[in-house]
């Protein structure tokens, strides 16, 4: 149970659970989030105390390939188990709340366990216990909690167990004058962006090479069977299983990659990794030993299921194109490839156009909202994705085409790279950001 009027954000429950939890955590599981850090003029300042709130729907849970966590049926505690983990980080870019932990040290996730031992002896948990002002307490809650009209929480429908009492005048922002400086809307998304950005490109490099391979062994595979393109088999089950080990490299625990697809029915991650080794599987063997028609047609399916279970590994990002789909979408990628490689113009115009589409949609929402549109990627992109390919196709050179397709390959690594550049994930901090900025601009005089 937390207070929003008693919170001071003196850290004393950050400290409490790091003593009460000193031999096993490794990084602070609980953490304060300020509203309003930079103490803007006629702008409300309160804090979250923040941990695991061992959701109902916990999205962890369901999203773990590695069954690594459970539900304790007595307390509904949302336990992690280490020796399960694979530290593969998943659960971190899924959970709203910034809970789970991973630890360098041990490569593998830690979180709040709401001192389960503390509870079972009749005592409150150490963050409750511990905070001076009464902001935090624990005691049984009512089934149905209303989250609505409390900025800078993300709710997401997952049933989070905590109830907050609200701020007792609501942070409206009646005199604010955004001409006079008194709350810099870019300033404020570049400082949590820069603090609480949690798919990191040079730590995830690797699952861009990956989805490229994907999306191209797809559209080769597709290509191979339903219009005879020759293709390497050996080479193309050899590009196939090394981008696989690649994945390895961001593991914490490599070991235990087997757990990965023991969470099939509920984590599309585990869906993903089940595909790419099916995929890769059902490839070689129709290349390698038996080309039969129920082979290759299963295999073309397995193909863009894959890409398809990629795309939904990222069902979780803050949306900023129609329909849900982004230019860079490793399905959408994968039918560009196919078309390509088998020849269908109609199909590789139509795609074609609408990635385009979608991408020029995207780069208009950054400029209007003041981001960076990194005018370097985009001129390159659209140069050698559209343009290029476009003059070459229309000199119609029998020998052009190799030109074309590595000229697309750069294009749409391009892409990818500024789809993860781009890539938002909801957190406390972003919460608050949205909240403040719906504030302002629903108070802006000017």
């Amino acid at each position: 149970i937390f207070d929003q009027n008693r919170c001071v954000g003196c850290h004393a429950c950050v400290v409490a659970c790091q003593i009460e939890n000193g031999g096993i955590s490794t990084k602070p599981w609980r953490q304060i989030s300020t509203y309003n850090e930079f103490q803007f003029t006629n702008m409300a300042l309160f804090h979250f105390s923040l941990a695991c709130n061992h959701c109902e729907e916990a999205p962890c849970m369901s999203g773990c390939p590695a069954l690594a966590y459970t539900k304790d049926d007595i307390l509904d505690i949302v336990k992690h188990h280490e020796n399960r983990c694979i530290g593969c980080k998943y659960c971190t870019w899924v959970c709203p709340y910034d809970a789970p932990k991973y630890s360098d040290i041990k490569g593998v996730i830690e979180k709040c366990t709401l001192c389960e031992e503390r509870i079972k002896d009749h005592k409150k948990p150490a963050c409750a216990n511990l905070c001076p002002t009464g902001a935090l307490d624990y005691g049984d809650i009512e089934s149905f909690r209303d989250y609505s009209g409390i900025p800078g929480f993300p709710e997401n429908n997952i049933q989070p167990s905590i109830k907050i009492i609200p701020l007792r005048k609501k942070p409206a922002l009646p005199d604010l004058d955004q001409s006079c400086g008194y709350y810099d809307e870019k300033f404020h998304k570049r400082a949590a962006k820069n603090n609480d950005k949690k798919i990191n490109l040079k730590r995830e490099w690797v699952l861009v090479v990956f989805a490229i391979v994907c999306s191209l062994l797809a559209g080769l595979f597709y290509a191979r069977f339903f219009n005879e393109l020759y293709v390497n088999p050996c080479l193309f089950v050899g590009i196939g299983i090394v981008g696989g080990l690649m994945t390895f490299l961001h593991l914490g625990k490599k070991s235990r990659v087997w757990r990965a697809v023991l969470n099939i029915n509920q984590s599309w991650l585990s869906r993903e990794i089940a595909a790419f080794g099916g995929f890769i599987l059902l490839s070689g063997l129709f290349l390698l030993v038996i080309q039969s028609t129920f082979v290759g047609v299963l295999t073309v399916m397995c193909g863009f299921f894959l890409l398809y279970a990629i795309d939904k590994v990222y069902h979780m990002a803050v949306q900023t194109t129609p329909f849900g789909i982004h230019s860079a979408s490793v399905l959408l990628t994968g039918i560009f490839f196919a078309s390509l490689l088998s020849g269908n113009e109609y199909v590789y115009f139509a795609v074609g156009f609408f990635k385009l589409a979608l991408y020029i949609y995207r780069k208009g929402y950054f400029i209007k909202d003041g981001e960076n549109v990194r005018p370097g990627l985009t001129g390159l992109r659209l140069i050698l994705g559209f343009a290029v390919p476009l003059v070459l196709f229309f000199m119609r050179e029998p020998d052009t085409f190799p030109w074309v397709f590595i000229s697309i390959i750069i294009a749409e690594v391009i892409d990818r790279i500024e789809f993860y550049l781009e890539l938002n994930i909801m957190s406390p901090t972003l919460k608050m950001v949205q909240d403040l900025s719906a504030f302002s601009k629903s108070n802006k005089k000017y």
